[in-house]
């Protein structure tokens, strides 16, 4: 397909050269997508968040921190998208102080109000230790929704934090959010660490009212529980 690109005179057209990055990198062909980055004439946002999306998802954080570190060289503008692949970047390597410069370059672009971002930011921060942190970024967030919420209760949850786990799902009840199974399954386990079966009936009744199934996870962990 490559082949037949060039072949067209088609190598040149940005759009058609970031879905070739993306191609080489979805099929774990690293090599192939340096080469053609280095090739480009010119590197846009695009294909600078191509490279460190696929270093990330392989598991070479530090190549896609160098990958950044070559987008701000080249003055080109990370995203949302970039700040969100380096913040996993940092957190697959649980680098705090990587982590802190980033959240430094991204309230200098204007991005710490993004919920995508902030979530990140706040998973990244929960996964080094620093749950305080984590909880800042999160009542600083000028937009809540469930994946924010979901985010901040797992972390309480990783620090055997289990009764501000519970209130922050309260906190969800009060709001117009609607839980999702993530935000159930971690009221499960929070009830459960606590010993406190009434909450869990309490719980329990929500999910009934609600209409969702009991399979899988939810299941598994309502059943647990119970059992404990």
């Amino acid at each position: 397909m490559h082949t037949h690109i060039v072949c067209n005179g088609l190598d040149s057209d940005p759009v058609i050269n970031n879905a070739l990055l993306k191609f080489y990198g979805n099929c774990s062909s690293l090599r192939d997508m340096e080469v053609m980055f280095e090739r480009l004439s010119i590197h846009n946002g695009l294909s600078f968040n191509s490279m460190i999306m696929a270093y990330t998802q392989h598991h070479f954080e530090a190549k896609a921190i160098e990958m950044f570190d070559k987008m701000a060289a080249e003055k080109v503008s990370p995203d949302n998208i970039a700040f969100v692949s380096i913040l996993e970047a940092c957190s697959n390597v649980v680098s705090l102080i990587d982590g802190m410069q980033m959240h430094v370059k991204l309230m200098h672009h204007g991005f710490d109000s993004d919920v995508n971002v902030a979530t990140a930011m706040m998973n990244l921060y929960a996964k080094c230790g620093s749950l305080n942190l984590s909880h800042s970024v999160f009542n600083q967030s000028l937009i809540l929704d469930v994946v924010t919420f979901g985010s901040m209760m797992g972390g309480f949850i990783k620090h055997n934090q289990f009764e501000e786990a519970l209130k922050l799902f309260e906190r969800i009840l009060e709001s117009s959010i609607q839980p999702n199974e993530v935000i159930f399954v971690y009221a499960f386990k929070t009830c459960s660490m606590l010993g406190s079966l009434v909450d869990g009936k309490l719980i329990h009744g929500l999910l009934i009212e609600d209409n969702i199934p009991f399979h899988g996870t939810i299941g598994n962990t309502l059943i647990d529980m119970y059992g404990n």
